[in-house]
């Protein structure tokens, strides 16, 4: 087991550091990773009965250094996991979303506006700012927020930390649940590294003198831990579990495109009585490549050229490729794909080909469900965030008197109901009861609208009078010799 052993963590002596090494080379060499021997003992029925971790759901150190960097390259150069990311972002941050503090306290506005709008922030709170870190948390399946504190006249500045950099989180020793802080492991230029200390945010005082104790301890400077896909401490990638279907799928669509172009190098074969003379002279008369073991010493030949061997007759090369079975396994490795991320195969590849109806309307309630959990995720992220700023910059803020919707946040609706049956719930509802006849019901049917300046067009709306029911004259009666008014006829 001693071999396993050091697989299993990543070495701190020297000579560890070397086996570790020789190792890690060893099985690039072979084009494999660490990953790729622990999936393969898992395939032979060997399993790990723990890690070194309290909850035995978390990777070692060296086991998630991997999975985040090939997480990291896929995102880049995949490009099923790339649109499984940007899709989920695009879909939940097409514009800039919107805060306001429901009490209106003018103190808690201003450290808000404060803190958004400064330009050291711009990096969490611009629109591609906000895009970015959600492909990160998605990429990296956690976030690590900084948040350097000062005078209240100044913006909290918020900073994200490289996941990778992380080498511990510091819990109670008698709760794992209860988090102290963070041990950040940062490299330096000259070969070495040199270990920071932060303080969790709702850490309380027992655990910030815990923390602060510790030599490199950082004061006034506090992180946030967001994991997502996570059965412990750490999260991980959404595409953890699909990144060797799409592997699988990237290699085998290489390997079709590779027949493709190798079949249409030649297109036709032509075979004569004649021998090696004669096959050079069709050479120089129609400049055509020959069939032969032998290098030809040039370009290769065009697409679509003929080849031409002596023997018998002519006929042209058969270039099915099979494409009818190979779009069947391409489409079970995409589904292999879809299931780990979550996202269906038609949204992974825009491929309508099967689509209709029946089969939209089946897949986009579970994919709304997706999307406004992810959503409500970024929803809490920024309200914690904004709660932390007014603890530390406010002395007026008690967290226990305030509730969800102290700050409300307003983002753009994952799903939008159509138009026509929006207003015609809306009149039922007015019809049935006055008092839902309400401004803000106006102005959210004019935005769905589009109509500019919405909250005043609606103040407009409600501010007009009633219609009066207008009087009906009423119909002239016909009589047996002409038409009289019908206040006359009887």
């Amino acid at each position: 087991m001693g071999w396993l052993d050091r697989l299993r963590s990543k070495p701190e002596t020297p000579s560890d550091y070397r086996v570790y090494t020789e190792l890690k080379e060893s099985l690039a060499g072979l084009g494999l990773s660490f990953i790729d021997v622990q999936l393969g003992l898992s395939d032979l029925q060997w399993m790990r009965l723990g890690t070194q971790t309290e909850t035995n759901a978390d990777l070692d150190q060296w086991e998630r250094e991997e999975l985040l960097r090939r997480s990291r390259v896929y995102y880049q150069r995949d490009p099923l996991i790339h649109r499984a990311v940007r899709m989920t972002t695009e879909w939940v941050f097409p514009e800039l979303w919107s805060v306001r503090v429901a009490n209106g306290d003018p103190t808690l506005e201003e450290l808000v506006n404060l803190t958004r709008r400064s330009p050291a922030n711009r990096g969490t709170y611009s629109f591609l700012g906000t895009q970015k870190r959600s492909d990160q948390l998605q990429t990296d399946g956690e976030l690590f927020l900084a948040f350097f504190v000062g005078p209240s006249s100044e913006p909290v500045r918020i900073r994200r930390i490289d996941p990778l950099q992380i080498v511990e989180i510091v819990t109670n020793p008698n709760d794992v649940e209860d988090v102290w802080g963070y041990v950040r492991e940062i490299p330096e230029t000259n070969g070495g590294s040199r270990r920071v200390h932060y303080v969790d945010w709702d850490a309380d005082d027992i655990a910030q003198r815990s923390m602060l104790r510790r030599p490199g301890s950082r004061r006034n400077v506090y992180m946030a831990h967001f994991p997502i896909q996570t059965l412990g401490q750490r999260g991980f990638p959404i595409a953890t579990s699909a990144m060797d279907w799409a592997q699988t799928h990237r290699r085998f669509m290489e390997d079709r495109a590779t027949l493709t172009r190798a079949l249409a190098t030649f297109a036709f074969q032509g075979k004569t009585k004649g021998g090696a003379g004669t096959i050079d002279r069709l050479k120089s008369a129609l400049q055509f490549e020959t069939v032969s073991s032998e290098p030809t010493g040039g370009q290769p030949p065009p697409a679509g050229s003929t080849a031409w061997q002596s023997g018998m007759e002519f006929d042209q090369f058969k270039v099915n490729t099979g494409a009818g079975n190979a779009s069947v396994d391409g489409l079970l490795f995409r589904l292999m794909v879809s299931a780990g991320t979550g996202l269906p195969e038609l949204f992974l590849t825009g491929n309508t080909a099967d689509a209709n109806l029946a089969s939209a309307s089946v897949l986009i309630r579970p994919l709304e469900n997706l999307l406004v959990a992810y959503q409500n995720l970024w929803f809490n992220i920024h309200r914690q965030i904004y709660e932390h700023v007014a603890m530390w910059q406010s002395t007026s803020y008690d967290p226990a008197k305030q509730t969800e919707e102290t700050f409300l946040i307003t983002g753009p609706p994952v799903t939008k109901p159509e138009l026509s049956k929006l207003v015609d719930s809306i009149s039922k509802m007015i019809a049935a009861d006055p008092r839902f006849k309400q401004i803000e019901i106006y102005q959210r049917v004019l935005e769905e609208m589009l109509v500019q300046d919405a909250a005043q067009v609606a103040k407009n709306i409600d501010a007009m009078p009633e219609p009066q029911p207008t009087q009906v004259e009423p119909a002239p009666v016909e009589r047996e010799g002409g038409v009289t008014d019908a206040s006359s006829a009887g």
